[in-house]
């Protein structure tokens, strides 16, 4: 906001049904900026973003954004318990123990959810004082577990494993292909071993 700079200028990008588009280039180029521009964070100053050739912006945000799950390298860590970090994003479902679970579990998240004294109701973060301090990684990993909780039929995954330990980065990548099973994705990545996921590749310049 407030930039004359543009991040994004001449962009012509066509998404398809039962597709993952890796997004790749240098960093600032502008793959983060797609990200949001997709999740309708921002919206354009120029052009436009159609959904089955429906401006989005035609849409009520909140409809628009219900369709979408996001991973960002830099989540959100919400000083609450871990059911309502993970339940937050599909809250008419936070006290499905069944739906909670299986992000959890699905996720990798569980490794930490034994180290709960609370179990669900555990605090994170330790803005109230009684919270539990989480590494970046398990951060990631609630923000996986969040992103699967939503079940949304567009996803946008940006540098997602970036903090995560080469081993529960393997485990990430198998269930992120599983994921990614019949939804229309977006993979930002500066990773090979993610890259191969894709059907096709776009090279930011």
């Amino acid at each position: 906001p407030g930039t004359t700079r543009w991040i994004l200028r001449d962009v012509d990008l066509r998404l398809e049904r039962n597709e993952c588009v890796a997004v790749v280039g240098r960093n600032g180029c502008g793959k983060t900026t797609i990200a949001k521009l997709l999740c309708r964070m921002y919206d354009p100053d120029e052009g436009e973003i159609r959904l089955d050739g429906l401006d989005i912006r035609q849409f009520d945000v909140h409809e628009y954004r219900a369709m979408v799950s996001a991973v960002f390298q830099d989540p959100s860590r919400y000083h609450l318990s871990f059911r309502e970090n993970v339940g937050i994003s599909c809250h008419q479902h936070i006290r499905n123990d069944a739906r909670v679970g299986w992000a959890v579990r699905t996720s990798g998240a569980a490794s930490i959810l034994e180290h709960m004294p609370d179990r669900y109701e555990s605090m994170l973060g330790t803005y109230f004082g009684h919270g539990h301090l989480l590494s970046g990684g398990e951060w990631q990993k609630i923000a996986i577990a969040r992103a699967l909780m939503k079940e949304a039929p567009i996803i946008i995954l940006d540098e997602p494993t970036v903090s995560l330990d080469p081993e529960s980065e393997m485990k990430s990548l198998e269930m992120f292909r599983q994921l990614l099973e019949g939804r229309m994705s977006v993979l930002i990545t500066h990773r090979l071993s993610h890259v191969r996921m894709a059907n096709r590749i776009v090279v930011l310049d």
